[in-house]
């Protein structure tokens, strides 16, 4: 996945440009419930970085790209963001200790994978939330359009179809799919929604997740 995501951004430069409505509901929550550490799962080139900082958060940032952490690192500079902790990682082995972050929010990050690695990536984002703690994802839905249009890997995931991404595996959820994954958390939100896509301007079908684990 990095070198297929390098090449992306070495290509195609900044191509997750606006705060999502999501994070900023998100958001909203984090502060009615005191959150102060926020991780930022797959942070790209750092749009919700330096929006959860604005925000007076505690912000890290992970992510597999170096070139995304590089465009990251000069934007949150450019806005004059300098607390913010970058670190290359893959969300399957988060280099924090148990128990350290109030939320974990990952939108269009853990679907980028076969389902084996996806479960691995939940324990992982699992493991470094306390109790308490927030999760929230953005994922595709298995009631997208391109669902079934390219190659299948395994039931449910094939691959990409935006440029850049014709390599890179796409998982479509379910609804049962979602909720067993976090199975143990209490569902806050989960929501089918129509969005717009980034890349293509598209209209796509996600599963918006928000979470609080027990």
């Amino acid at each position: 996945m990095k070198r297929d995501w390098d090449k992306i951004y070495l290509e195609k430069g900044v191509v997750q440009k606006g705060v999502l409505p999501l994070v900023e509901e998100a958001s909203l929550l984090f502060k009615r419930e005191g959150v102060v550490r926020v991780l930022d799962l797959g942070c790209g080139t750092g749009r919700h970085l330096a929006y959860f900082a604005g925000m007076g958060f505690t912000v890290y940032g992970v992510d597999v790209s170096e070139k995304a952490l590089e465009m990251a690192k000069d934007f949150l500079s450019s806005e004059g963001f300098s607390g913010v902790v970058l670190k290359k990682a893959d969300m399957r082995s988060l280099p924090y200790e148990d128990n350290f972050f109030d939320a974990v929010v990952a939108t269009w990050v853990i679907n980028h994978a076969l389902m084996k690695d996806i479960a691995v990536a939940v324990r992982e984002i699992r493991r470094v939330l306390n109790s308490g703690g927030f999760v929230v994802l953005k994922n595709l839905s298995v009631n997208d359009y391109n669902f079934g249009v390219r190659p299948e890997l395994e039931p449910g995931t094939f691959l990409g179809d935006e440029e850049g991404e014709e390599d890179v595996p796409h998982h479509f959820f379910t609804e049962k799919e979602l909720r067993s994954l976090f199975s143990g958390f209490k569902v806050v939100k989960l929501k089918e929604v129509s969005h717009v896509s980034e890349r293509s301007g598209k209209m796509r079908m996600s599963f918006d997740l928000i979470a609080r684990k027990k």
